[in-house]
């Protein structure tokens, strides 16, 4: 667990939360925006890698700025 997990295998894990929760999986609903960074940030520390998701946070907030 934690470090030991293969930093590409837990890049792929942060994209994959991001997905199901934009998309909508197993009857949940599809979120976006503050939602979806809430949803993303209940799962960081637990099964996802806390850095990786706020350094997600950061470039979605940068690309969002862009527009």
């Amino acid at each position: 667990s934690g470090l030991e997990i293969p930093m590409g295998a837990r890049l792929v894990a942060v994209a994959c939360a991001v997905d199901r929760i934009a998309t909508g999986d197993g009857g949940h609903p599809a979120l976006s925006g503050p939602a979806a960074q809430a949803a993303l940030n209940a799962l960081a520390g637990t099964a996802l890698d806390p850095d990786l998701v706020r350094v997600w946070a950061s470039q979605a907030e940068r690309a969002l700025a862009a527009r």
